[in-house]
């Protein structure tokens, strides 16, 4: 598993943001965890300082996904470090418009 974010960035088209103070654009963000460590990734994203909101799905894995924006993903990067979690994201718009499609995943 990965949270290569910058990995994650080039995969989703987009550059550094001109604009230093702007946060990008809207994703939808999707962790893939073991359920025995859902509880320190849910402590480790509690430390964020934006609000994340997160919507679980147990299934064989555990799928932690919440709205974040592409400024964000360098902090999220730093919480989940050491953490073997799998890391997607795509665009908020993308996944209004086509739910359940495959999102753009860092490797």
């Amino acid at each position: 598993m990965t949270n290569d974010y910058e990995a994650l960035d080039r995969a989703l088209g987009r550059g550094a943001s001109p604009d230093p103070s702007s946060l990008g654009q809207l994703l939808s963000v999707r962790l893939t965890v073991e359920p025995r460590l859902l509880e320190s990734t849910l402590e480790a994203l509690a430390k964020a300082d934006f609000p994340i909101n997160p919507q679980l799905t147990h299934q064989r894995k555990t799928l932690i996904e919440f709205p974040a924006y592409r400024g964000q993903l360098k902090q999220l990067s730093a919480l989940l470090t050491g953490l073997p979690v799998e890391v997607s994201a795509r665009n908020m718009l993308d996944e209004i418009r086509a739910p359940g499609e495959s999102p753009v995943l860092a490797h």
